[in-house]
């Protein structure tokens, strides 16, 4: 019932075209509740991973929060479980400056597992998963909410054996249309 009610979840999440509700929001609580949460998400218990991150604590943007805040969890979920039975201990960074004076670049990079090319190349199709149980929501969803809803980029960098980094950039303010 779990699984079917998170494949709902995610079915209703992808497809959703209502418009978001954009706030100024600070990003350091976004990230912090991300790490929570995502390490709640994690069916076993969470491997020993040291957790880095550096975010200034005066980064402001305008986003959706629970959206943004549920692509960053993805992100992070994979990077928890691709540090997971590994041979070293894992290793999580979070970093976030300004990139511009428009936009902001957020990094979560692991020392997992990492994937191949074509595991990479098709991380981001829907349904697409290179885990026993996984669904194919997740990186796909996080993609939609980066690139669609806040208007950002979301690019993947990988090599097997050696980690993952996600680059997320995000402007500060949405661009309105004129009604």
């Amino acid at each position: 019932v779990r699984l079917i009610t998170e494949l709902l979840d995610n079915l209703r999440a992808f497809t959703t075209e209502s418009p978001a509700e954009f706030n100024v929001e600070a990003l350091l609580p976004i990230v912090t509740e991300a790490v929570e949460l995502g390490l709640s998400h994690i069916d076993r218990p969470a491997p020993d991973i040291d957790l880095r991150h550096a975010v200034d604590d005066t980064l402001k943007l305008e986003a959706n929060r629970s959206r943004l805040l549920q692509a960053l969890i993805n992100i992070i979920v994979n990077a928890v479980e691709a540090c997971t039975d590994q041979p070293h201990p894992g290793l999580l960074t979070i970093s976030a400056q300004p990139q511009t004076n428009t936009h902001i670049k957020v990094t979560i990079a692991d020392n997992g597992c990492g994937m191949s090319e074509e595991a990479l190349r098709d991380c981001v199709l829907l349904y697409s998963s290179g885990k026993p149980n996984g669904m194919g929501f997740g990186l796909p969803l996080a993609k939609k909410i980066i690139e669609i809803d806040h208007r950002g980029t979301l690019s993947i960098e990988s090599r097997r054996d050696v980690g993952t980094t996600a680059t997320i950039v995000l402007p500060m303010e949405q661009v309105r249309s004129e009604d």
